[in-house]
């Protein structure tokens, strides 16, 4: 994770911290937040502890211990540091540290003797240098790389690491593991443990959640949510759940899914992974993410919406709606308030998990064919890469739009009506519509023959891509504009 990179990771209180590198010069006053590198963590974290040392000005490394105490909160921390100027002792104390001022000679000289009978008290080896820290605890070299090594490799723990004596609760610096540790994968491992522990204590920064990004992002202000990794993941920063957009709200995410959960518990039916014919009755798996579906059977053929379960032809007009909830008075007055409540819920469920179950298919098959489909068009019409990439940027367009479709619904659930609901539903039925005919083109099994068919082709992809990021765009701006004016109101009280 780190061995890519050539910045130095040693905590020597000696050498000098700071990156000279163009992004870290670059002015960040418009910018809402920053993609940092792996390997720029800890420059990141130095940059940090130099800045609050500007004011304790002692070792480096004590400071950091400090800001790992109050979570890398230096305002907290210099706050205390005020208020306990009289007792500085009782400050380190409180955070696990040992301190003794530079100008104390006779407790430094303490700190290279050897123990009385120069026998360890863990491998009892004699005759055997023992270092120890200002606790006063001593124990051989190769006992405390052992030590530090199980806590390392074994047990993930960088931070926040004792004494070995008994009952000490001392934690050990930096700078004593990383001169008695040997073995650079152990080494390795102990600077991501400190990174991640730096991360995971600031505020302002959280780690990519694509698995094997290690980019974090650190923003400016709390307020910012949505994140564009470089590594091309848009996530939440606020719930570190991929970006949720047009449902802002993590309290309502986090809500959904828990119901979600529970009502799997006693709806088995919530989960469907099969549907049947409306016309023949036949069972039909959804195996693509296009939800224009025909039956099986030969005998039947219908073609129908996976969605709403009716005939497909007429989802072109502008009368079809398969998106809205649509309550029937003579049938809602013969059920149960709580069967009312279920039917609702599972109107949205069912579409929600239509739209993540689609955009996870398509991140599968569709992209294989979508490759396969590109190479075909560069080796057997001369075609370049760069040429061949309205196909991947039309699929990139349908996971965006699958994704924005997929928590619209949860929105949508949430949502009291009103007439702003009526032109979020018409926005959200125009954008489906479209993405389902983006979806069948990507899908389409037919491979142009010659240059005329690949340019139509392309213009169909590069149009309708076109006009359902359009869409998609319109979708986001209103539903944002509502909550500028505060015009959402939501059924349930967080």
């Amino acid at each position: 994770m780190f061995s890519d990179c050539d910045d130095d990771y040693s905590f020597d209180d000696d050498l000098e911290y700071g990156s000279n590198s163009e992004t870290s010069e670059t002015p960040q006053i418009e910018r809402k937040y920053n993609i940092v590198a792996a390997c720029d963590v800890i420059s990141e974290m130095n940059k940090y502890i130099d800045r609050v040392n500007e004011i304790f000005k002692i070792k480096r490394s004590l400071v950091r211990r400090l800001l790992v105490h109050f979570k890398w909160n230096p305002e907290r921390l210099i706050e205390k540091y005020y208020e306990s100027q009289d007792d500085c002792e009782g400050l380190f104390k409180e955070a696990g540290i040992v301190y003794i001022p530079e100008s104390d000679e006779s407790f430094k000289r303490q700190i290279s003797r050897n123990s009385s009978d120069g026998t360890c008290l863990i491998c009892y080896a004699p005759n055997s240098e023992t270092i120890g820290m200002l606790c006063k605890h001593y124990f051989c070299k190769s006992c405390w790389n052992i030590y530090f090594t199980t806590q390392i490799m074994d047990n993930g723990i960088a931070e926040n690491i004792q004494c070995m004596e008994t009952d000490c609760s001392t934690f050990v610096s930096e700078n004593f593991v990383l001169s008695t540790i040997s073995g650079e994968d152990v080494q390795t491992r102990y600077h991501q443990l400190i990174a991640g522990s730096y991360i995971s204590s600031n505020l302002m920064y959280k780690w990519c959640p694509r698995p094997g990004c290690g980019n974090c992002a650190e923003v400016l202000s709390l307020d910012v949510k949505h994140i564009v990794c470089s590594c091309g993941m848009e996530w939440c920063f606020g719930c570190g759940e991929p970006d949720h957009l047009p449902l802002e709200s993590c309290q309502i995410l986090k809500k959904w899914k828990q119901k979600a959960i529970d009502e799997s518990e006693t709806n088995k039916w919530l989960v469907i992974n099969t549907k049947e014919c409306p016309k023949c009755s036949a069972a039909i798996e959804k195996l693509g993410g296009c939800n224009h579906m025909i039956c099986n059977n030969l005998n039947c053929s219908f073609e129908f919406c996976w969605i709403c379960l009716g005939e497909w032809a007429p989802h072109g007009s502008e009368w079809f709606s398969c998106n809205k909830y649509v309550e029937d008075e003579e049938h809602v007055a013969m059920l149960s308030k709580e069967r009312k409540a279920m039917e609702r819920y599972h109107h949205y469920y069912d579409r929600y998990w239509t739209h993540k179950r689609s955009r996870e298919l398509e991140q599968g098959d569709l992209v294989m064919f979508v490759q396969t489909k590109s190479q075909y068009i560069q080796d057997r019409l001369n075609v370049t890469w760069i040429e061949a990439q309205f196909l991947k940027e039309a699929l990139n367009v349908l996971t965006k739009c699958r994704t924005m479709l997929q928590y619209s619904y949860i929105l949508a659930y949430y949502l009291v009506r009103s007439p702003q609901t009526v032109i979020f539903e018409e926005n959200q039925k125009d954008l489906e519509h479209n993405t389902e005919l983006l979806s069948g083109l990507l899908d389409n099994q037919n491979f142009p023959r010659d240059e005329k068919e690949l340019l139509e082709l392309k213009m169909k992809l590069n149009d309708r891509a076109a006009y359902c990021e359009k869409r998609r765009i319109v979708l986001m701006k209103d539903v944002q504009s509502g909550y500028e004016k505060g015009i959402w109101k939501y059924r349930t009280v967080f």
